[in-house]
């Protein structure tokens, strides 16, 4: 018998897979790290390490993006 496989989430994400987690595109998770809106870090210390993104800063970042949202919403109503 064999035992189930357990599927886990991953906990970091490269930007390409955090553009299709978004439905956005590469360049603009790009555009957020560089302007420093994304957090992120690198594997490695070398420039050229491989960027990823904490799957918890990712959705930390969108919440913070619905709260700014809802606060413009509430503004621009007359």
């Amino acid at each position: 018998m064999n035992a189930p496989t357990l599927t886990r989430a991953p906990l970091l994400l490269s930007p390409l897979e955090a553009a299709e987690c978004l439905g956005v595109s590469r360049r603009f998770v790009y555009r957020k790290i560089r302007t420093q809106e994304l957090p992120f870090f690198r594997l490695g210390d070398s420039p050229s390490a491989r960027l990823r993104i904490d799957v918890d800063d990712l959705h930390a970042w969108l919440e913070g993006i619905k709260e700014s949202n809802s606060v413009t919403e509430q503004l621009c109503q007359p």
